[in-house]
C-alpha cells in the first residue's frame, strides 16, 4: 500500500536521523510484527483486503456447513479470529444464541469492516509512535489516514450513486441525492449545531444563567510528542482511543458529581485533537451564577485527579474561562471549535495567524480535513449535547409540513418552534430528561392505511432490527412523521446511463 510505504519510509528516516540506523532497523522489525497477522498484511491496499476478506468469510461459512455442533463451530471461528486479533461478535448471544454471530463471521462485509478499522488504527498509531504526527510534521493525523479517509469517501459516494430509492407512490431518488439533505451534509450539520447552541444561549439569558468554558486535557503520559516534534519521554504508548476513553470516564464522573450536587446545566462538548493526535475536550456550559464556584471545583477535581501535580501550571490540564457577554457571545466563542471540526471556517487562533490558519499556523481547510479524518479513524464522537431535549424529536418535527387546521396541542406547538429554528422555545416546551413532553414512536413496520404494526423486521444476520422511527407521541397525541416506505435497489447499467 503506497500510503503505508511512505509512512514506513518517513518513520525510518526520522528514527535514523534522531538516533541511528540500528534503531531504525529495529523499528522496522517491530512494525512488521504489528502489520503482519498470519496471512493478513495490514500494509495491503484495499483491493487486496477485499479479496482476503472474501476468503476468510468463505472459510467460516465452510466451517459452519461442516460442523453440526454449534459449540464446535464457535471454537473453530474463535481460533481464526485470534490469529488476526479480532473479537468474536457475541453482543446478543444470550438472546439469540450463536447463530447471528456466526452469520456475521460468514459475511464478507463484516470482515471488511473489521480489517479496515484495524488497519487504519494500527498504521496511525505506528505513525504516532514514530513521532510523525505533530505540529511541525503531519499534524493531527498521518498523511496515510487522510488519504484513506478520502478514498473511503470516494467509495461511499460511488456506492450511493449506484443505489436507487423508490417509495410506494413511485417517487425515485438516488441515495446520493438524499444524503445531501441529511445532517451528514457538513453544511447542514454545522448549521444545526449553531442553531442549537444559539438557542441554549438565548435560553440561558432568559433564565439568568451564565456561561462557562472549560478545557480538559489528558495527562502528559497520553501525549506522544511535544510542540515542535520533540519526543515526550513520559508517553507510555497509550493510543488515541485509550486517551479518549480516559476523557469519557472523567466526564462521566463529573456529570455524576454535578447531579449529586443538584446543579442543573446545559450546553455542548466538543472533542478535538492536539497537534499529536491526543484528544482534548472543550465544554461550553450554562449554569446558575450561584453554582459556578461548586461547578468549577467539581470539574477541576476530576480533571486533575490522575497524575495530579505533574504540571507546574494546572491550567495546562484544566482551564476555566467565564464567558463575558460584553466581549462576545458564548455561541461565537464555541463557533470556531465547531467549525474547526466540520468545515474549517472561523478557526481558533485567527487573531494570531490570520483567518485562513489554525492555531498552529496551518491552512484551515486542510486542517479541517485532517481533523475529520482523525475522528473517523479513531471512532471519536466529536459533538455531544449536555442536557436539554432530544434532538431526534426536533428533527422529526421538522419533517412535518404545516397542518391544514393548526391545533393548539403540544405536538403542533413544538412543530412551530422547530420549523422556525427556535431551539430555546423548543427547550421550554419539551423539558428535559425522562419527562420530556414528546417521545419518539417506533414500530418494526407499520401499515400506513390502518396504523397496524406488522411483524418485526430481521437484519441479514437473523437478529430483530432496531424498530424504526415512525412518528411522535405525547400529551395523548400521535403523529406519523415518516409516511413513505422506501425500497433500495442497485441500478443496472442501462438505468445509470439514463439517469446520468
Amino acid at each position: 500500500m503506497p500510503g503505508v510505504a511512505k509512512t514506513l519510509e518517513a518513520g525510518y528516516m526520522k528514527i535514523a536521523k534522531r538516533y541511528s540506523y540500528v534503531h531504525a532497523n529495529r523499528a522496522l522489525v517491530d512494525a512488521e510484527k504489528t502489520l503482519i497477522r498470519g496471512d493478513l498484511n495490514l500494509a495491503w491496499d484495499d483491493e487486496q483486503v477485499v479479496r482476503w476478506c472474501k476468503k476468510r468469510a468463505d472459510e467460516v461459512a465452510h466451517i459452519v456447513a461442516t460442523f453440526s455442533c454449534e459449540a464446535s463451530q464457535v471454537m473453530q471461528v474463535l481460533k481464526i479470529l485470534a490469529v488476526y486479533d479480532l473479537e468474536f461478535p457475541d453482543r446478543q448471544v444470550d438472546l439469540f444464541g450463536y447463530g447471528p454471530a456466526l452469520r456475521r463471521c460468514s459475511c464478507e462485509q463484516w470482515w471488511r469492516r473489521q480489517v479496515r478499522v484495524l488497519q487504519a488504527r494500527e498504521v496511525e498509531e505506528m505513525a504516532r509512535s514514530w513521532r510523525l504526527v505533530h505540529d511541525k510534521g503531519q499534524i493531527y493525523c498521518s498523511h496515510n489516514t487522510v488519504n484513506r479517509r478520502r478514498a473511503q469517501k470516494v467509495r461511499n459516494a460511488k456506492l450511493l450513486s449506484q443505489l436507487n430509492a423508490t417509495n410506494q407512490v413511485g417517487q425515485e431518488y438516488l441515495l446520493s441525492e438524499l444524503a445531501d439533505l441529511q445532517v451528514s451534509n457538513p453544511k447542514i450539520r454545522r448549521s444545526e449545531l449553531m442553531v442549537r447552541m444559539r438557542g441554549f444561549e438565548d435560553l440561558a439569558e432568559s433564565q439568568g444563567k451564565v456561561g462557562e468554558f472549560y478545557t480538559i486535557t489528558c495527562p502528559s503520559k497520553y501525549h506522544s510528542t511535544k510542540i515542535g516534534g520533540i519526543p515526550n519521554g513520559k508517553w507510555n504508548g497509550v493510543t488515541v482511543r485509550e486517551a479518549n476513553d480516559y476523557l469519557v470516564n472523567v466526564f462521566s464522573r463529573i456529570r455524576a458529581a454535578v447531579d449529586r450536587a443538584g446543579i442543573e446545566t446545559f450546553g455542548f462538548r466538543v472533542a478535538e485533537p492536539n497537534h499529536d493526535g491526543c484528544p482534548h475536550w472543550h465544554i461550553l456550559i450554562f449554569v446558575d451564577p450561584g453554582s459556578v464556584g461548586e461547578l468549577r471545583r467539581i470539574y477541576s477535581h476530576y480533571a486533575l485527579k490522575e497524575d495530579y501535580g505533574e504540571w507546574e501550571k494546572p491550567a495546562n490540564r484544566f482551564e476555566a474561562i467565564a464567558i463575558d457577554p460584553e466581549r462576545g457571545s458564548a455561541t461565537g466563542y464555541i463557533a470556531k471549535y465547531i467549525s474547526k471540526n466540520i468545515d474549517g471556517d472561523q478557526f481558533p487562533g485567527a487573531e494570531r495567524f490570520g483567518r485562513d490558519c489554525d492555531f498552529y499556523g496551518h491552512d484551515k481547510d486542510s486542517s479541517a480535513v485532517r481533523v475529520a479524518a482523525w475522528a473517523a479513524c479513531h471512532g471519536i464522537r466529536q459533538f455531544q449535547q449536555i442536557g436539554g431535549p432530544s434532538v431526534t424529536v426536533w428533527r422529526e418535527l421538522r419533517r412535518l409540513s404545516e397542518p391544514d387546521s393548526p391545533a393548539p396541542g403540544m405536538i403542533e406547538q413544538c412543530r412551530q418552534a422547530a420549523d422556525s429554528a427556535n431551539w430555546a422555545a423548543f427547550c421550554v416546551l419539551m423539558g428535559s430528561g425522562r419527562g420530556q413532553a414528546l417521545q419518539i414512536a417506533r414500530a418494526a413496520d407499520i401499515d400506513h392505511a390502518t396504523g397496524e404494526c406488522l411483524s418485526p423486521v430481521y437484519n441479514r444476520y437473523g437478529e430483530p432490527a432496531v424498530d424504526r422511527i415512525v412518528g411522535l407521541t405525547g400529551d395523548c397525541e400521535k403523529v406519523i412523521t415518516r409516511l413513505w416506505t422506501w425500497t433500495v435497489e442497485r441500478l443496472t447499467t442501462a438505468v445509470k446511463q439514463v439517469k446520468t
